[in-house]
């Protein structure tokens, strides 16, 4: 179905990426209602189990631990970016203690899933309310990570709402993409990807940076 999106004019503000009509907001996450004209294609959505092979893995950890810390200038603490022994701290920690496959197994008892959409893929979280609220779609920043919702997952379902969190494109998930992806055109993916799960249901959008 075709999809029609106003956002020659959608402004992209610090901390709102607005996908097209909007309505006045007084606080920081701004409910925005926008309909879709594209109808529902849930065939065309795929169930998405997360596993990074062993030899990503490995070669991520090998660059790692290759790093030449003598290249990292030391100004003294944070007055000049990020602390190197707290840096060193960290990577320790991911060496030594992060067990990525134990927070594989957590991040698939989300429900996930991925669809096409224009030729680029879209990983995305779907978590089902009782349908008396309208979806939610919840946006994380540049750069950022869908799990920055986490926590607000289920309790927004329970409120009754569908909860859509996407990875941008480009981000996590979303990959590759097939070329450069402003805001008004992850706006576009993203409205479209509402439509594919809803139709033209409206639907309030979240965005932060």
């Amino acid at each position: 179905g075709s999809c029609r999106l106003d956002v020659e004019d959608a402004p992209m503000s610090h901390g709102n990426v607005v996908p097209g009509r909007t309505r006045p907001a007084t606080h920081e996450s701004v409910d925005i209602s926008i309909r879709s004209t594209e109808e529902p294609l849930r065939t065309m959505v795929s169930p998405y189990t997360l596993h990074i092979p062993d030899t990503r893995l490995d070669a991520i950890r090998k660059k790692v631990e290759a790093f030449d810390w003598t290249q990292l200038p030391d100004a003294g603490g944070w007055s000049a970016g990020v602390g190197v022994k707290d840096l060193q701290r960290l990577v320790d920690h991911w060496l030594n203690r992060y067990d990525w496959r134990a927070v594989e197994q957590r991040l698939n008892r989300l429900p996930n899933f991925t669809t096409d959409i224009e030729g680029e893929r879209i990983h995305f979280l779907h978590l089902k309310g009782d349908g008396s609220r309208p979806p939610l779609l919840l946006l994380h920043g540049w750069p950022g990570s869908y799990l920055e919702f986490e926590k607000l997952l289920q309790p927004l379902a329970s409120d009754g709402h569908d909860v859509i969190v996407p990875s941008l494109p480009g981000f996590a998930f979303s990959n590759p993409i097939t070329g450069v992806i402003g805001p008004r055109r992850a706006g576009e993916l993203l409205h479209r990807l509402m439509g594919r799960l809803f139709g033209p249901t409206r639907y309030i959008v979240q965005g932060g940076d």
